[in-house]
């Protein structure tokens, strides 16, 4: 008698879930799935405080509600009543806006309206504070602090000067980072002075840190491998550059046909990203996986009242400069 009841409460159970879900799923099938949000135009800012450039630009754009999955935008995003101001201590900078040609205007035809100004001079350690301010569409703001300077060295003087062929790091470059670094990129540049025919020109050549093959069959060739962003993590930086690969690129840039070539000097380059550019890189690339099938790009965004990035970085180097009678010179 008991295990009957249970049969029977147990099919009364099923019976109400079933009816239940029933229920839930015709009242669902009268509203119509939109995986669209609701719209809100708002100020979208980009702007990247480069020190190694003449000018610093800043793009001010508005949001746009697209009719369809990845339509082509024709109408123009650009906002026509901003101003754009940026702060650092008791100096106000007041951006002059300009506009910059498009190279590739397949899908967006004008050209891009932005603010530059040509006034900052010191970035080191600065504190830097981005407004925009729009009658139409409000205020966005934003702040960052640059990194300061980083004590740096390097090893392999002779290595430099009278290259061996040898796998092993023997070029080697060092450097104690700013604790406001969130992350680092350090490069090995070899810079001369080619010739052809009455024209001399300044080349510089980045050295890589390796080699991998790639190809099929009997095409199979090296590729340089280079020096990522890389996160600080205990405020101590090092790169190592194998001998083979500066007599790699030292050998390229001879064989390229120049009837002269003076090598003149070989720069070691450290960039320190404050923690929103390190953000935004590291997002955006966290998920550049061959072998994923994700389709879904994340975001970053540090501007207050739109969206966008704020972001900066400190750029220090380090020259070795090559002897007069270097042996790769082609003189």
């Amino acid at each position: 008698m008991t295990r009957t009841r249970s049969v029977i409460l147990d099919y009364f159970l099923v019976l109400c879930v079933v009816g239940l879900s029933s229920v839930v799923l015709s009242v669902g099938c009268r509203n119509s799935f939109e995986p669209k949000g609701p719209f809100v135009e708002k100020l979208v800012v980009y702007s990247i405080l480069s020190p190694d450039q003449p000018a610093q630009f800043v793009r001010v754009h508005r949001t746009y509600d697209p009719p369809s999955f990845d339509s082509p935008m024709h109408a123009s995003a650009a906002v026509e009543d901003a101003m754009a101001v940026i702060r650092e201590s008791s100096l106000t900078y007041v951006l002059a806006d300009t506009i910059l040609t498009r190279l590739d205007k397949s899908r967006y035809k004008e050209d891009i309206k932005a603010f530059f100004t040509t006034s900052i001079q010191s970035f080191h350690g600065k504190t830097f504070e981005l407004t925009i301010t729009s009658p139409s569409l409000g205020i966005a703001r934003s702040s960052i602090t640059i990194p300061t300077k980083p004590s740096m060295s390097y090893e392999g003087h002779s290595a430099l000067d009278n290259p061996e062929p040898s796998p092993n790091p023997r070029i080697r470059f060092s450097a104690v980072l700013s604790s406001q670094t969130a992350g680092y990129l350090i490069r090995m540049l070899l810079e001369c002075e080619v010739q052809r025919g009455d024209k001399w020109e300044v080349r510089r050549v980045e050295v890589p840190i390796g080699f991998k093959l790639v190809g099929e069959g009997n095409i199979v060739y090296e590729n340089g491998i280079f020096p990522k962003m890389t996160r600080n993590q205990s405020m101590n930086a090092a790169q190592g550059f194998p001998n083979n690969a500066y007599l790699s690129t030292l050998s390229k840039v001879r064989n390229e046909g120049f009837e002269k070539v003076i090598f003149k000097k070989v720069v070691f380059t450290l960039m320190q990203a404050e923690r929103n550019l390190y953000a935004y890189y590291n997002i955006a690339n966290a998920f550049q996986d061959p072998a994923s099938i994700r389709v879904d790009q994340p975001a970053y965004s540090n501007i207050q009242g739109g969206y966008g990035l704020f972001g900066g970085y400190a750029i220090d180097s380090i020259v070795h400069r090559l002897p007069d009678n270097f042996g790769f010179n082609v003189q």
